[in-house]
């Protein structure tokens, strides 16, 4: 199927890891079902954009509980302000 749309090898494989880490993503979510208070956890950096051009804010996402941790998410955020972070936040949970 891949051949057919003329596709190159790089692209065939970008949207094989692209499947493969949407699935493995979704049996984590699905795993995840703790019955204890949760921690959150976030921490603003400034990264490379992904076109390498520019660096933006990002604002990884993190939740805690008895020894196991899980990555909510790494937002890109308008500015480091504590409004743009509290918002990111919020919509990571």
């Amino acid at each position: 199927m891949l051949d057919r749309n003329l596709l190159s090898d790089r692209a065939a494989i970008s949207i094989i890891t692209d499947k493969h880490r949407e699935a493995a993503a979704a049996g984590i979510v699905e795993a995840f079902r703790p019955d204890t208070v949760l921690t959150v956890h976030w921490d603003g950096k400034v990264m490379p954009d992904s076109t390498g051009r520019d660096n933006v804010d990002r604002l990884p996402t993190l939740v805690s509980t008895m020894g196991e941790t899980k990555m909510l998410g790494i937002p890109k955020i308008p500015s480091g302000t504590c409004q743009a972070e509290a918002q990111a936040v919020y919509n990571a949970i």
